[in-house]
């Protein structure tokens, strides 16, 4: 024959006397009124907009500052394809201090070829590493560009990057690689 265990209730002690749980009484420490709604006090005019002001101020909120390292300037380059060899072209990279924040920089990114043909993009800078994209396009089509780079300083002390790249294409694509350093700002001419 199998025994059951009475059953016990939490707040029995093993005694058989139900011992009731210890009474919680809540004071009110004070009381907030939302007299400032009352509507003897404002128009309906002055609630709305103070209403709207609440929920703007809510949804503003202040980004960091831009802390990573700035990047901006013109750059030389050379570079090498599949396509096309070697070849020399100028980026600018240009700092958009609006969408930058935290370590996290965005830049514009312009291309100039030897034959003065410009192509515009976009760069974005995780610390020293950027991914590149931009369009190229000849009037008959658009070619695509994506590339990553790794920013650092060469020997000379000046910012450099090697950017590795892809252009799709119809036959399975274009890849290549630049090298490009920027240049040294010169100072204004000494008059004698």
């Amino acid at each position: 024959m199998i025994m059951q265990q009475p059953n016990k209730d939490k707040n029995d002690c093993g005694t058989g006397v139900f011992i009731p749980p210890p009474r919680v009484t809540i004071e009110p420490v004070f009381l907030i009124t939302l007299d400032f709604l009352s509507p003897r006090r404002y128009s309906m005019k002055k609630l709305v907009l103070m209403m709207a002001m609440l929920t703007f101020a809510g949804m503003v909120q202040a980004k960091p500052a831009f802390t990573g390292q700035n990047y901006s300037g013109v750059y030389s380059c050379r570079g090498v394809n599949e396509q096309v060899g070697d070849y020399e072209l100028t980026v600018t990279l240009k700092l958009n201090r609006v969408s930058s924040y935290g370590s996290f920089g965005a830049y514009s990114y312009e291309v100039e070829t030897s034959n003065s043909t410009i192509y515009s993009g976009q760069a974005a800078a995780d610390g020293n590493r950027l991914a590149i994209s931009f369009q190229f396009t000849d009037g008959r089509s658009v070619e695509h560009s994506t590339g990553v780079a790794t920013m650092k300083k060469n020997l000379e002390g000046r910012w450099s990057f090697r950017k590795l790249y892809y252009e799709p294409d119809d036959n399975g694509g274009n890849y290549g690689s630049e090298y490009c350093v920027l240049n040294v700002k010169k100072g204004p001419k000494k008059v004698a």
